[in-house]
């Protein structure tokens, strides 16, 4: 049985998805997705442990792509990550007090620096040093070809990135799934190959 319940309601506006990460001191974030008659637009929350709102931050996505806005989020004991998917091209990374550190805007590169294949995040985990791992889509080198990449600390630069398609695979297509952060600061992904089957990845956090 819940200990707390909290209703997310927005005068004139329509709270369309949620998605919880756990916050300091039994609180937990929220990221929503909103529309109303200006468009689409996102918002992380940080709630106290008896549901109170501690702080919000939104994000205006008006003429970004849409009303198909997903929050992503991830969290660990300081920090909290989010990702906005197809018409919000970010990933913005907040301290527990809801300041910025960074904003990385996608689409990403896995191949140079200079390449720009099209990117469409999907899920993101947060190692405790406050690197952030980015699972997504990138159709540049391949139908659906899913990458991994890693983003600085501090900047939210790609520090690498890897195609998680085995070398001499057919490219069928391979779609991410969820991402996780092991103890030891391993990661764990989840790739389906289309029409075949799903794997489990393990890879190194350091280097992919």
């Amino acid at each position: 049985m819940a200990s707390n319940l909290v209703r997310l309601y927005r005068a004139a506006a329509d709270v369309q998805l949620c998605h919880p990460a756990a916050a300091p001191s039994g609180g937990m974030y929220v990221a929503d997705e909103v529309l109303d008659s200006s468009g689409a637009f996102s918002s992380l929350i940080r709630l106290s442990s008896s549901g109170s709102v501690t702080w919000g931050k939104e994000i205006d996505l008006s003429g970004e792509g849409g009303f198909d806005v997903l929050p992503r989020i991830a969290s660990n004991t300081t920090h909290v990550a989010v990702s906005f998917e197809y018409g919000a091209d970010a990933i913005v990374l907040y301290d527990a007090s809801g300041t910025k550190i960074w904003h990385t805007s996608l689409p990403l590169s896995h191949e140079s620096s200079t390449s720009t294949p099209p990117w469409t995040v999907s899920h993101i985990a947060l190692a405790s040093d406050n690197s952030v791992f980015v699972v997504g889509s990138v159709t540049a080198t391949g139908p659906g070809d899913a990458v991994l990449s890693k983003l600085n600390a501090a900047t939210g630069a790609v520090t690498w990135s890897v195609n998680l398609r085995p070398t001499g695979w057919s490219a069928s297509g391979y779609y991410p799934g969820a991402v996780a952060v092991m103890s030891g600061g391993d990661v764990v992904v989840v790739v389906r190959s289309a029409g075949v089957a799903a794997y489990v990845m393990r890879l190194s956090g350091t280097d992919g």
